[in-house]
């Protein structure tokens, strides 16, 4: 099977899925796509028909939803508080969002992990669920179910 990249204004989806001819794969590498797509959930719907059965997409997403990341991002001048794609070109991402976009999408959602590594700061905090919901991104795990 080859390989297929998709990067932003390189290949579309379309054009990568006509290439497989209706053949299907095992895995998807998603890394840093999801938030910065117009429409997240019909990305994952098409890339879902790619999918074998328990096919999974692996990936990773900026956790635009973390109100560190909107914090930065509104002192900086760069987007609001609340932030749209209309707005800042990013959708806003979360674990719960992601959890949404996959049922929404035919997909389930296996593993998420939040990456704090890129916020030393985040280490001092002392409950792991404030740490993961502030988190600068989340690695995900998305398996196709039917």
């Amino acid at each position: 099977m080859s390989a297929l990249a998709f990067e932003n204004g390189g290949l579309s989806l379309a054009h990568a899925m006509a290439g497989l001819r209706g053949a299907e794969v095992d895995v998807i590498l998603a890394a840093d796509v999801l938030h910065l797509l117009p429409d997240p959930r019909e990305w994952l719907h098409a890339a879902s028909k790619a999918l074998a059965v328990n096919g999974e997409i692996v990936g990773s997403v900026s956790n635009t939803s973390s109100w560190l990341w909107r914090l930065r991002d509104w002192r900086s001048g760069q987007r609001s508080i609340r932030p749209s794609f209309g707005d800042c070109g990013a959708q806003p991402m979360s674990q719960s969002r992601l959890a949404s976009l996959c049922r929404a999408s035919g997909l389930e959602l296996v593993d998420t992990v939040a990456v704090t590594e890129a916020a030393p700061g985040l280490q001092r905090i002392p409950w792991p669920w404030v740490r993961s919901k502030l988190a600068p991104q989340l690695l995900f795990r998305m398996r196709r179910v039917r």
